[in-house]
């Protein structure tokens, strides 16, 4: 009788161990992957998987800071559907375009300033679009703070420095090769 209670418990106990094997069967077809990218291309590559069902990471190369560009497109999505999920903001809110919002060439970029746009519209504008104007609008919605906190939350505070808007990522990578870009405004900004 023991034995057969044994028999009908070992794959409980299993279990755990058949996960983990999992676990690393993934990391490890992903590595070989990556390894394979990296060898056979010039630049550098960094690479961080976070498994939102269990946790488990892989890493390559991600032990440097990388200019993200418009991966930060992601955490403030987050943050501002969280805003919507808490009722602080609507999808059919209408946000206003100023000229400070105005970075790169975009659909929205052209558009007069005042214009009015909707959460859901500039939403879409910056995912499918990847259009920077409509990604500064939201963090000026939002808040340069709770996007921070969404993305904290999210992602974990290791590796990551701070989100800001587009114009002041592209201030900060245009000083790296001349320090005055800090000084740039943005309608400099949408000419280069």
């Amino acid at each position: 009788m023991r034995r057969l209670a044994l028999l009908l418990c070992l794959p409980l106990l299993l279990l755990p161990l058949a996960e983990r094997a999992r676990a690393a069967d993934w990391r490890e077809a992903l590595g070989a992957q990556i390894e394979r990218i990296d060898r056979g291309t010039p630049g550098e590559l960094g690479v961080y998987v976070k498994r939102l069902d269990g946790g488990e990471t892989y890493r390559h190369g991600a032990e440097r800071f990388w200019y993200l560009g418009s991966m930060t497109k992601v955490p403030i999505a987050i943050a501002v559907l969280q805003q919507v999920d808490a009722g602080k903001l609507k999808l059919s809110d209408a946000v206003e375009l100023q000229d400070a919002d105005r970075i790169d060439v975009s659909r929205v970029v052209r558009e007069r300033t005042g214009r009015r746009y909707t959460v859901d519209a500039l939403l879409d504008r910056m995912l499918k679009d990847s259009d920077n104007t409509a990604a500064n609008m939201l963090i000026r919605t939002v808040g340069e703070d709770t996007v921070q906190r969404s993305a904290a939350q999210a992602l974990g505070t290791q590796g990551f420095k701070r989100i800001t808007n587009f114009a002041t990522m592209r201030r900060d990578v245009y000083a790296e090769i001349h320090p005055s870009a800090r000084e740039l405004p943005n309608t400099a900004l949408v000419q280069v």
